[in-house]
């Protein structure tokens, strides 16, 4: 049994001591979302965009075209989500299908539950 440092003497001390044994337990941490949590998903579309099209440009146009959208959001590599205030903006903007909609995407929907990110892309660039 170690002796504690209070009770050791002075050359006790500075002899190497063991570390201390670390237990380390390690736990499963499983979060199910609630309704509430993805309730905001109902109010968005989710779009493919087309490639090479640039995301500022997307989102400029988003901003100055007439159909109340709140933001984007990247997925993965080519897929977003426009957000929305509420459903009914949501679907009014999706049904007016804007010039807008074929411009920047190759497709877009409302969101379904079954919807998640289905690819990736390196946003990195090597130069010599």
């Amino acid at each position: 049994m170690d002796t504690p440092h209070h009770q050791m003497s002075a050359q006790e001390t500075c002899l190497p001591q063991k570390p201390p044994k670390l237990v380390s337990i390690k736990e499963t941490v499983i979060y199910s979302s609630k309704p509430q949590d993805i309730s905001w998903l109902n109010n968005c579309l989710l779009a493919s965009i087309s490639a090479g099209e640039d995301y500022g440009k997307i989102q400029d146009d988003l901003i100055s075209c007439d159909i109340q959208s709140t933001g984007m959001r990247f997925l993965g590599a080519s897929q977003v989500l426009l957000l929305f205030k509420d459903h009914p903006s949501m679907m009014h903007a999706f049904e007016a299908d804007l010039p807008y909609w074929d411009k920047y995407f190759d497709d877009i929907r409302p969101w379904l539950s079954t919807d998640c990110a289905i690819d990736r892309l390196a946003w990195i660039s090597i130069q010599r």
